[in-house]
């Protein structure tokens, strides 16, 4: 398909840009109208994104532990930018962690937000749509969320991008984290996202 420069630089943007692209494709809910808005980052977010980026620069990929406050937006930058890249880049599974089933349902809203709000040009194929996976049948990424609650959660699928949400809070850390080492692979364009609020000492 013909694309004119200016429109092709414009998709270069936002295939690679972040902060170009959240802007103008993502939308979030705002705290207080409860309208949809544009993504426009908060300081933590653009915290944790530029120290993401910055591993990513030098070392190919990226291994966080955010240790964060209340409402501070880390899991919806983390959630954006993992749509971001599975619905732009062609074959990247993204999985996603939490430590309770309604944690898990609010994630994965923000995803289908996310999805049901994207510019139609930009928006990818879905062969199912469930209230766990949002497949890209013709890009073949795929993003997935699943509970903290078996030991053996998420050891039967392959990921590229996961995000491991109120790490603190897991029932089985110990068992899940040795599983996440089977399942993402020590390759550059991977990332591993470990993000908690406190929960006291002697946990994982």
């Amino acid at each position: 398909m013909y694309l004119p420069d200016a429109e092709r630089v414009k998709l270069v943007e936002l295939q690679t840009n972040w902060d170009y692209y959240a802007p103008h494709v993502l939308k979030v809910k705002d705290e207080d109208t409860g309208l949809l808005v544009p993504f426009q980052p908060r300081v933590a977010q653009v915290y944790v994104h530029q120290r993401a980026e910055r591993q990513r620069t030098t070392t190919g990929k990226v291994r966080l532990l955010v240790l964060k406050g209340r409402r501070q937006g880390v899991s919806t930058y983390v959630e954006g930018r993992f749509y971001w890249k599975t619905s732009m880049t062609p074959g990247l599974q993204a999985r996603i962690l939490t430590h309770l089933q309604e944690a898990t349902d609010v994630l994965f809203s923000m995803t289908q937000r996310y999805h049901d709000n994207c510019p139609r040009a930009l928006r990818p194929s879905t062969k199912n749509e469930s209230a766990k996976a949002l497949t890209f049948d013709q890009l073949g990424s795929e993003f997935m969320v699943a509970t903290a609650g078996s030991k053996n959660t998420g050891r039967s699928a392959n990921a590229h991008l996961f995000h491991g949400s109120e790490v603190a809070f897991w029932e089985h850390a110990a068992d899940h984290m040795a599983g996440i080492g089977q399942i993402v692979p020590n390759s550059p364009g991977t990332e591993i996202w470990l993000e908690s609020t406190g929960n006291g000492i002697g946990n994982l």
